[in-house]
């Protein structure tokens, strides 16, 4: 495979790994239930003697995504780390926040582990949080 290019390559494996139970075509009229385990605030459970005729999943990574980097996510971080202790990081978080918004507005896109934890968490609604690390 010298002159193929590399998506070329990665492409041609990619069709010969075995598929995943959701990735496998279902045939007209079939019912998708492989998903044993689920999110209940993002997916759908259809009423009782209902068929489900879709997955469950009812959000995109490409739809949290666009919900990570709106400036009202901004705005929220902002928020948050005016009532943490200050420390050089905060501080410095702080005054980032406060630049892009002032600079770029409504139009500034932006996303870092904060906003994405706040999307996630009001998404998800998780009952825990583990966080394994430090600054």
């Amino acid at each position: 495979m010298p002159n193929t290019s590399i998506f070329q390559r990665i492409f041609q494996r990619r069709q010969n790994e075995p598929k995943s139970e959701l990735c496998i075509e279902k045939p007209s009229g079939t019912q998708f239930n492989s998903l044993t385990e689920q999110v209940p605030e993002t997916c759908y459970s259809p009423g009782a003697g209902e068929s489900s005729w879709y997955p469950p999943i009812m959000i995109s990574a490409s739809s949290i995504a666009s919900q990570v980097i709106q400036p009202d996510r901004i705005r929220a971080a902002l928020e948050l780390s005016l009532k943490l202790e200050p420390d050089d990081y905060t501080r410095y978080l702080i005054r980032f926040y406060q630049q892009g918004l002032k600079r770029f507005g409504s139009s500034w896109r932006y996303a870092d582990i904060v906003t994405v934890l706040l999307t996630l968490s009001e998404l998800l609604k998780p009952r825990t949080y583990l966080e394994i690390g430090v600054r």
